[in-house]
């Protein structure tokens, strides 16, 4: 009986427990909802997509059936989420024209009105270049960004025509229109675009193509250009991940016309340890351009020396040296040689007695201490050795710096065949005689590696390549050597 008792004094507890305060509301619970989509255009609607705002992905077409103008169509949705928060709209109209409506703040019951102002413009392009046309690409030039590229699916020949609808909704905004050919040539305008306009590329509209020759005597890894009014580099790589190497040449097209027509150019060597720039290099038509040693740029080497955590022992100093010609003849190709490399310093030709000024980048590791190499008109070579570059210096070439000819008198009895010759301190390098030289004959070489030492070895092979060694020769200036048996 107890028992019972408590059972039922326990049941106006639990409602009381259960029950809403007085004054207080009990939220609905929403399931789904509607909204209604309105179309106001002239033009019946056959399709629509709709995103979250914080989502790329467009869902599937949301219509029941097509949207008649002036005619609404109930949405049903099942997520009460979205309540409070903005869709994005896209919409084809029967025409195949692409609508966009942004930003349209969802409520229970609410009603989003599709207007012809979200229609996309769309406008044409038609070639007149002999070159067809496979890529173009749009800049929105008042907010400075790319907005797209389009790729043709064929490519656009000679007086062809191509529609483009505008990836956004604005009219009558400002444009970088630029497209590129088959053969990789750019052109560009810049123009408002409107619903319908007919844009037709030209010759006139072509961009300069840039052949770079590399005189610095080094390679290159990157190569930079911007307007020369703008304050943005545009980095131009060289294909497939290579570098311009000395005496190469790389062809590029200027990536945007400048409207003063003036650029500037940076060029980096290949591990980022120098730097050469040219400035205000006007260019509005087809051109050549050669970096060489008096482009090198100090103050940019000294930020990539901060960036790379480098000291200033390794920044390079541009020295301007005066050379002079004292041989007899016209000096016609001079080079810089160090352990490792070679730089060309000038194909220009010196005449006898002439004084030119030429760079050389000093640097306390890598070019300390080096040798002059030259030519002249005859093809002879020259070395000068042990040069260690300053300030003022003045460089004299002169004949004593001629490399020595040796003349082999063969005495072994059996014509020679070829040689090797080894400096002290270098590799073997094996040669052919132009022709076998005869017994009791000889023939004259010029000796073209030049020993620090002026110590020299040779093995000479005779017909049946029987070596013939001379160790340790001594040699300063012209000389003869006798092969015996």
């Amino acid at each position: 009986m107890k028992k019972i008792y408590f059972l039922f004094a326990l049941i106006p507890f639990c409602f009381i427990i259960s029950c809403p305060r007085k004054g207080e509301q009990q939220k609905p619970i929403i399931t789904s909802f509607d909204y209604y989509l309105i179309n106001d255009t002239d033009f019946e609607i056959t399709s629509i997509y709709v995103r979250q705002n914080n989502d790329p992905h467009w869902s599937d077409n949301i219509l029941s059936h097509n949207l008649a103008p002036h005619d609404q169509q109930a949405i049903t949705v099942f997520n009460e989420q979205l309540i409070g928060n903005y869709l994005h709209f896209k919409y084809l109209d029967v025409n195949n024209h692409l609508y966009t409506k942004w930003n349209a703040f969802i409520t229970p019951f609410c009603k989003i009105q599709l207007y012809p102002s979200d229609r996309h413009p769309v406008f044409s392009i038609q070639n007149f270049l002999a070159d067809p046309i496979d890529e173009v690409s749009l800049f929105h030039e008042i907010e400075e960004r790319w907005i797209n590229v389009l790729f043709t699916e064929h490519p656009l020949g000679e007086q062809d025509i191509i529609s483009i609808t505008l990836p956004e909704t604005n009219f009558n905004n400002l444009y970088t229109i630029k497209i590129t050919t088959i053969g990789n040539h750019t052109y560009s305008m810049k123009t408002p675009i409107t619903d319908n306009s007919l844009l037709t590329f030209t010759p006139f509209h072509k961009h300069p193509k840039v052949t770079l020759i590399n005189k610095t005597g080094f390679p290159l890894g990157e190569i930079n250009i911007k307007q020369n009014n703008v304050a943005t580099w545009t980095t131009i790589n060289p294909p497939h991940k290579m570098f311009v190497f000395v005496d190469q040449i790389l062809t590029f097209n200027i990536p945007e016309i400048s409207s003063t027509d003036c650029y500037d150019f940076l060029f980096y060597e290949k591990s980022y340890s120098y730097a050469f720039q040219k400035n205000n290099l006007s260019i509005v038509a087809d051109t050549c351009l050669v970096a060489d040693l008096f482009d090198l740029n100090n103050n940019e080497y000294t930020n990539v020396l901060a960036n790379r955590n480098l000291t200033e022992k390794s920044l390079p100093r541009l020295l301007l040296i005066n050379f002079t010609n004292h041989t007899d003849f016209t000096i016609r190709k001079i080079e810089l040689l160090g352990m490792q490399y070679k730089i060309l310093l000038s194909e220009t030709e010196i005449l006898s007695g002439d004084t030119v000024k030429l760079p050389i980048m000093s640097n306390i590791y890598t070019m300390n201490e080096m040798s002059i190499y030259y030519l002249d008109s005859l093809n002879y070579p020259y070395t000068k050795q042990n040069i260690i570059f300053s300030e003022g210096r003045e460089m004299v070439l002169e004949k004593e710096d001629r490399h020595p000819i040796l003349t082999i008198l063969n005495q072994t009895g059996l014509p020679l065949t070829q040689y090797q010759i080894q400096v002290q301190e270098g590799d073997k390098i094996s040669h052919h005689f132009s022709k076998n030289v005869a017994n009791e004959s000889e023939i004259s070489i010029i000796i073209q590696q030049i020993s620090k030492s002026n110590l020299y070895d040779f093995i000479f092979y005779d017909s049946e390549n029987q070596p013939h060694t001379r160790e340790k020769i001594r040699i300063i200036r012209n000389i003869t050597l006798i092969i015996n048996r």
